[in-house]
């Protein structure tokens, strides 16, 4: 990613999310992001209260590359990743385990009832 200015933010859709900090503090330039994003598929069409997506930007300066694809198991992002009308892959085997022990712990999060 490139910024003229400097002067690079993350914003959002909604109107009363807070000002975020510089992602750019050494100006402009070329810059390296990894982005890490988790919860995507809770409430992927919008409809949620209270938050559900965590994010964590890693920015740095560097020369420009390729875009590099580490590691995608949301089913959100394999649809926008597909296009529309276009198949999406079966979730991986570590999707279905991470499903298993998602509902594992919301059962011993659970409140007993006598």
């Amino acid at each position: 990613m490139e910024t003229t200015t400097g002067a690079l933010y993350v914003t959002s859709v909604m109107s009363d999310t807070p000002r975020l900090p510089l992602l750019t503090p050494q100006g402009p330039g070329t810059y390296r992001v990894r982005v890490h994003a988790r919860g995507r598929d809770t409430a992927p069409d919008g409809d949620a209260q209270e938050p559900v997506e965590d994010y964590l930007l890693i920015v740095w300066p560097a020369a420009s590359r390729p875009d590099e694809i580490h590691q995608h198991r949301d089913r959100y992002g394999a649809e926008l990743r597909a296009g529309p009308g276009r198949p999406v892959p079966a979730p991986a085997a570590s999707d279905a385990e991470d499903d298993i022990r998602r509902r594992q712990r919301a059962r011993l999060l659970r409140p007993r009832t006598p």
